[in-house]
């Protein structure tokens, strides 16, 4: 069963990824808001393009901040390491976290991530 170990580093650092990934795509959906309000002379595309480009930001945006700040309060369940793994794999599409994600996808199969989890190791 789970114990009441410690919260490894690997953990804290993959939470501050998660509020890093909140951040990120709270600025995508922000940016979809944003591109409601362009006056139409200001870019040399239509409404239209505006209004649809900025329905798929904040679509977009929306989706995977929610993705993310499910995964910054997942219990210490088997699936939630899963689940948490599949958030490390999207951050290797920004190239802004990408090094970070690839940092802690080489520390979340280690032994001491595995039993925080509840997982068996071996």
């Amino acid at each position: 069963m789970i114990d009441s170990s410690p919260t490894p580093p690997a953990i804290l650092r993959f939470r501050f990824f998660c509020l890093l990934l909140c951040l990120l795509y709270f600025l995508v959906a922000s940016a979809g808001v944003g591109l409601f309000f362009i006056p139409e002379g200001l870019m040399e595309v239509s409404k239209l393009t505006l209004r649809l480009l900025g329905g798929l930001f904040l679509f977009v945006g929306g989706l995977f901040f929610s993705l993310s700040f499910i995964g910054l309060h997942m219990p210490r369940r088997p699936g939630a390491w899963t689940y948490n793994r599949f958030l490390l794999f999207l951050g290797i599409s920004s190239i802004l976290l990408m090094p970070f994600s690839l940092i802690l996808l080489n520390a979340w199969v280690k032994p001491e991530i595995l039993e925080w989890y509840g997982i068996n190791p071996s």
